[in-house]
């Protein structure tokens, strides 16, 4: 090893052997006291001072080239990490230079509550114009009973918690007649690493629960609706970006529409359906378990589709209205699971994906079953009998790289069909006749119950491309 004793300590650096050593030092700031001091050393003398010892290097004479390239390489490996890691440090590790406080919060400083006296529409608004702003939390909606204050209007809450002081000037807050607007506008921070945790409280009184139209859209922030909620609207609507949207156990909320988006994230909950129910995911699965209710228009339509996400939808089956109900679920990349309503019409369609539900059927005169999984395996089967709807359901099932398999009321009465390319047939089932058993060139079977002999009641129909299939009655 050898040593330059001819090289004396140079500012804030001075070389022995190949390591880098820095003077010890006190200032009183910074918890290690042989690393230089952040505060009194800016990145460009620390730059002059390395360049000079490089220099003293190269005019020495007892080194050889060898080991000449080595000094300069751990010195600029050593510049490198310091230009790098100065500006990080500086601000994250002391609390000295900008005054930050990493391990506590900082509370928002402002007003942060509004009373609105029976609105009869109702919104919250958070906007996102600053990327690098991390913005988390949630929206609460929920119920209270206004004996136990003093206000007996729809109260808006909105709790902030900063990282840092600079983050206040970035908060725009909107106060309108009918809700409030929050806003994250862009700002030039000093701060490497910001962020905002917002915690947003929406109370209904219980005195007067009736609101003509809510809607939430947040752009980062999820939305519960808490159990205890009893609200009373024509359109409920809850639309974020990045969150989450949870009704679990909202059975108060009774919305003539309701309608839930979600870019990214999952959506949940207890919903009645009342007039109508639209829930969509564009990345997210949809888990829900539907109530019907009665209503004075007789059309109930239920819609839940997902661009990448499961769709798992359980309708209640115990006193079921008479209504017309219109049920369609469709995803792209995810299956599709549950119990689902046959009125007037029902489709489930998956592009990518299986199909694994239940049917209950309501009687409807004339039923219309379609299921589609172009990619994946269908197994349908029904709870119930057809009832007054024996004659009247219209089924089609297709699949193109996938198996169907259906299994029927007994009761049903109709034509059946199946057709496939490159795949197995099985038909048959309690009073099933087979018509015709199709041959090798064309596989197509015919089969028909009761009055479909004669050419009347529903029709059952199966197409597929190269997966087997099977009808089933009974």
């Amino acid at each position: 090893m050898y040593k330059l004793n001819s090289l004396r300590q140079s500012g804030a650096l001075w070389v022995k052997g190949t390591r880098l050593h820095r003077p010890k030092h006190r200032c009183g700031k910074c918890p290690f006291k042989t690393v230089e001091c952040p505060h009194k050393l800016p990145p460009v003398y620390a730059t002059t001072t390395i360049t000079t010892t490089i220099n003293t290097i190269l005019s020495t004479s007892t080194i050889q080239k060898s080991q000449q390239r080595s000094c300069i390489e751990k010195l600029l490996s050593t510049l490198l990490l310091f230009v790098v890691a100065y500006p990080i440090c500086s601000r994250i590790m002391f609390q000295g230079q900008a005054g930050y406080r990493h391990l506590k919060g900082i509370p928002y400083k402002g007003e942060h509550r509004w009373t609105f006296r029976a609105p009869p529409k109702l919104f919250f608004q958070q906007e996102q114009d600053e990327a690098l702003l991390r913005i988390k939390g949630d929206v609460t909606i929920k119920s209270y009973d206004p004996r136990v204050g003093t206000d007996e209007g729809v109260i808006i809450d909105l709790d902030m918690i900063m990282s840092h002081e600079d983050v206040q000037s970035m908060i725009e807050i909107q106060v309108h007649n009918e809700g409030v607007i929050l806003r994250t506008k862009p700002h030039r921070s000093r701060s490497t690493i910001t962020s905002l945790t917002v915690a947003a409280t929406i109370s209904i009184p219980l005195s007067n629960p009736y609101i003509q139209t809510v809607g939430v859209y947040t752009g980062r922030l999820g939305i519960t609706v808490d159990p205890s909620t009893d609200l009373v609207a024509e359109l409920l609507e809850l639309k974020t970006a990045v969150g989450f949207v949870s009704l679990d156990r909202a059975y108060g909320v009774e919305a003539s529409k309701l309608k839930v988006s979600v870019a990214s994230g999952p959506i949940t909950g207890d919903i009645g359906l009342f007039k109508s129910v639209n829930l969509h995911a564009t990345s997210g699965a949809i888990t829900s378990t539907v109530f019907p209710q009665d209503y004075t228009d007789d059309l109930a339509i239920f819609k839940a589709t997902a661009n990448s996400g499961e769709i798992a939808i359980t309708f209640h089956d115990e006193n079921i209205p008479r209504r017309t109900y219109e049920t369609e679920i469709r995803t792209t990349a995810g299956r599709i699971r549950g119990q689902y309503l046959l009125g007037h019409a029902l489709s489930l369609k998956s592009t990518s994906g299986n199909i694994y539900s239940t049917i209950i059927p309501t009687g409807a005169p004339n039923a219309k079953l379609y299921t589609s999984a172009v990619m994946g395996n269908a197994e349908i089967k029904f709870k119930g009998e057809l009832g007054a709807g024996k004659l009247g359901l219209f089924a089609k099932h297709e699949s193109t790289s996938g198996s169907i398999n259906v299994k029927y009321p007994r009761d049903f009465e109709g034509a059946l069909k199946a057709h496939t390319v490159a795949g197995r047939i099985g038909m048959g089932g309690e009073g099933v006749t087979i018509v015709s058993a199709g041959s090798p060139g064309n596989k197509t079977v015919r089969g028909a119950k009761g009055v479909g002999a004669h050419g009347r009641g529903g029709t059952l129909e199966a197409d597929g491309t190269s997966g087997g299939m099977q009808l089933w009655v009974g």
